[in-house]
């Protein structure tokens, strides 16, 4: 059988194309590495963000719920150790609240110190820990956003900030009515970043929420 010069001419260009389609296949593909190896880099030298657990009971919001990052150089909770909780409580209501606990089965108990009544209209808000040559204090913030580390080494300063009280006992949305200090105490498991352990919130009058609670960012970037 005899084959036509057009179709013998076809042929090749025909693999031409076919290669030159190839070819640039390729180099998609290796710019496309090259260009996720560079984020990658440029990512490690970075701290991710952590996205605290939230919920919602009645008209009590928890919010930012997360495990403090463990100090001195450490990367995780080990069992037995305390874990400091921190998180903000917003009370929408005209009701005043009360957060009555907070337990985990991660833990052997939880402890509170500090306010824990919630006005309508107001926030709660927990205190940080910090380790300082050897000891840690709490830093109590203050409604003008600064911070000032309370005199008292174990637990924050429970003096509520002065709160103009509208009919019905009710504090001005948005006003910081006091500071709360939680940790978790004597640990059943180790805890890392990356994983979340149950903790439930109970409220005098909203009653019970449980999250799935994060281990917090750390300070700064990682080396």
């Amino acid at each position: 059988m005899s084959i036509s010069r057009s179709t013998r001419r076809s042929a090749p260009r025909r693999t031409s194309r076919v290669l030159l389609g190839a070819v640039a296949a390729g180099a998609a593909a290796v710019l496309l590495t090259a260009c996720g190896a560079g984020q990658t880099g440029t990512i490690g030298g970075q701290v991710a963000a952590v996205n605290g657990a939230q919920g919602l009971v009645g008209k009590v919001a928890v919010r930012n719920v997360t495990l403090q990052y463990p100090t001195g150089g450490q990367d995780h909770y080990s069992v037995g150790e305390d874990a400091p909780l921190l998180f903000t409580l917003v009370n929408s209501g005209i009701t005043a609240d009360e957060l009555v606990s907070i337990s985990t089965p991660a833990a052997g108990d939880v402890s509170l110190s500090g306010a824990t009544a919630i006005p309508g209209g107001t926030t709660l808000v927990s205190a940080a820990v910090e380790a300082s040559s050897g000891s840690s204090s709490t830093v109590v913030p203050t409604n003008s956003g600064s911070s000032t580390p309370s005199t008292s080494a174990g637990s924050p300063s429970a003096t509520r900030t002065s709160v103009p009280s509208p009919s019905g006992g009710s504090g001005k949305p948005g006003i910081t009515v006091g500071v709360v200090a939680a940790e978790l105490t004597g640990l059943t498991q180790d805890v890392r970043p990356g994983l979340t352990i149950q903790v439930t919130f109970t409220f005098a009058k909203a009653g019970p929420v449980t999250l799935p609670v994060p281990v917090g960012a750390p300070d700064g970037a990682r080396e």
